[in-house]
């Protein structure tokens, strides 16, 4: 659109990226604007994890009390403690064969891939991510495996004649769950996660990956620098180029289905353009964020530690103080000089006697007013001032942060355990909230799971890992068609009467009557069927629901 003179001209997304140049300029753009958002979270994240990991730059010296390292700890194994198990059952109580044999399959595939997957090491550094910068993320992916299978020659070929070419076979999938590290993450404008239009990983590529990926052409043009950590390698430029790599971010554009890898390095073009990888739903290989924060106004994360921050900081004080009262807690004082021999009294251990030479100089209590002790009953009174404000602090902190008695491990043993009950369930109420949130991640990831199972495993892969014996639709067919024949009347060749059919042989009724793999397939590749029959859920976010029921 034409504007006045001295104004910018109105361009559409679209017409930006009607170029490949165009398409890296847009998408730059739009990552500088996130990270331009997040930029003064980024920072505060960044000093936290100094300060729980007690490095040199967060003051955690032998003066502070890292109270944000305890709480932390503390939280981290009441939020999250064992390994949610899925519950994939029909969503309705009716009969529904089918939708049974779904729910069977799909939850031994869940439990098969979280048994070959760590998934305890990835959702704890998601529920650490969580605690200390307040914002925790893994992904999902799918990782097929093939192998490459030799033809072989057919019989009465010519000879001398080149063998067939070799070709790929699928031999193995799977669907690992990946931490995302907290600053790796970029995500489009929007008040809330249903409005994002598109979220950003960040890669370092090496040299080998990027020709695996985008080929030698691409790999070639990319700028490579060196990574953190590799500075002292030596002089040999060859062992340093292989350790130099190249950032590029992995785009899932939402809006046009698509994921683009781009290097800031390479303005060229995208380093690859993939349409819709995984056909998933919700199109995100990642659920909504996890928060220790919930906020409806803005997906900026705000750590815990921000709401006792002041709390924190005053019980550092209070314990640098602490620590020089105790420094000047020393036994100093004089001594009489003309009696030299007392100068070693306060040296000497337990059981030792010393010489005395001027014996009448020291009898009678004159040993007493020989020596002069610097007074410390009034720094044992500020130390003692010191540790109950210390203590006070501490619960102001507990109670902040939701930290209940029970869960601190601190109770008292004449209370009953109703009263230590009661205590746990209503000091514990705002480390429940954590918990549900961290609960309500773990189900949503293994939903995604469930869904990339559901969408790209074969029915092969499926009847190895689960061991569900089904018919394909052709045996179940020709299953039919012998029980149809069974139960026809026969004819006795030697008489011509008609003979009453004999009863069907038990297992071809029963396999007549379960479903076939492609009954089930047709269910589980669709979106829309699949969510209709069974409903994807763990152990611990049933609980309630078997409580109540």
């Amino acid at each position: 659109m034409n504007t006045d003179a001295g104004e910018v001209q109105l361009v559409t997304a679209d017409q930006i990226e009607s170029t490949p140049q165009g398409v890296v300029k847009r998408w730059l753009a739009e990552l500088e604007l996130s990270h331009q958002e997040e930029k003064d979270w980024r920072e505060e994240a960044l000093k936290l994890w100094d300060k729980y990991e007690a490095g040199k730059e967060s003051d955690n010296n032998n003066t502070s009390f890292n109270i944000f390292w305890s709480n932390t700890d503390i939280l981290g194994a009441a939020v999250y403690n064992s390994t949610p198990q899925p519950d994939v059952r029909r969503r309705f109580r009716d009969a529904d064969p089918v939708g049974k044999a779904v729910s069977t399959v799909l939850e031994r595939a869940l439990s098969y891939e979280i048994d070959i997957d760590d998934f305890d090491d990835e959702m704890q550094d998601v529920v650490l991510d969580v605690l200390v910068a307040a914002r925790g993320l893994a992904r999902v992916k799918y990782v097929p495996k093939f192998a490459q299978i030799p033809q072989n020659e057919p019989a009465g070929a010519a000879q001398g004649q080149a063998p067939p070419a070799p070709h790929e076979k699928l031999v193995d999938q799977n669907v690992p769950i990946e931490h995302v590290q907290w600053d790796d993450f970029r995500r489009g404008p929007g008040k809330r996660w249903k409005e994002t239009p598109w979220i950003a990983f960040r890669h370092d590529f090496t040299y080998d990956m990027a020709v695996e990926s985008f080929g030698e052409e691409i790999a070639g043009a990319l700028t490579y620098s060196q990574a953190q950590g590799t500075e002292n390698l030596g002089e040999d430029k060859e062992v340093r180029a292989v350790f130099k790599v190249c950032e590029v971010w992995e785009i899932w554009d939402r809006e046009k289905r698509r994921v683009l890898f781009i290097a800031p390095t390479y303005k060229a073009a995208p380093c690859a353009d993939i349409p819709d990888p995984l056909k998933l739903k919700g199109f995100w290989p990642t659920p909504k964020p996890a928060y220790a924060i919930r906020n409806s106004r803005k997906q900026v994360p705000a750590p815990l530690y921000r709401l006792y921050r002041a709390q924190a900081e005053e019980l550092d004080r209070i314990s640098a103080r602490i620590n020089r009262t105790i420094n000047a807690l020393k036994i100093r004082g004089a001594y009489n000089a003309a009696l030299g021999e007392l100068g070693g009294i306060l040296d000497a251990d337990d059981t030792d006697m010393l010489p005395v030479t001027n014996a009448a100089a020291v009898q009678d209590g004159e040993l007493e007013k020989g020596i002069w002790l610097v007074p410390v009953d009034k720094l044992i009174q500020v130390l003692r001032g010191l540790y109950e404000a210390r203590d006070q602090v501490k619960q102001t902190i507990y109670e902040i942060v939701g930290i209940g008695d029970i869960l601190r491990g601190a109770s008292d043993a004449r209370e009953t355990a109703k009263a230590q009950a009661i205590k746990s369930q209503w000091g514990s109420i705002r480390v429940s909230k954590l918990q549900r949130e961290i609960q309500r991640y773990a189900r949503d990831l293994i939903r995604l799971r469930a869904e990339v199972i559901a969408e790209q495993f074969t029915p092969e892969h499926l009847a190895a890992i689960t061991n569900v014996q089904l018919l394909t639709g052709e045996q179940k067919q020709m299953a039919q068609q012998q029980l149809a024949m069974a139960q026809q009347p026969q004819v006795d060749p030697m008489t011509g009467q008609q003979m009453q059919p004999q009863p069907p042989d038990p297992q071809l009724i029963e396999a007549t009557q379960s479903p076939s793999w492609d009954e089930v397939m047709q269910v589980m590749r669709s979106d829309e069927l699949r969510c209709y029959r069974v409903d994807v859920e763990t152990d611990s976010t049933v609980a309630e629901t078997i409580n109540r029921d």
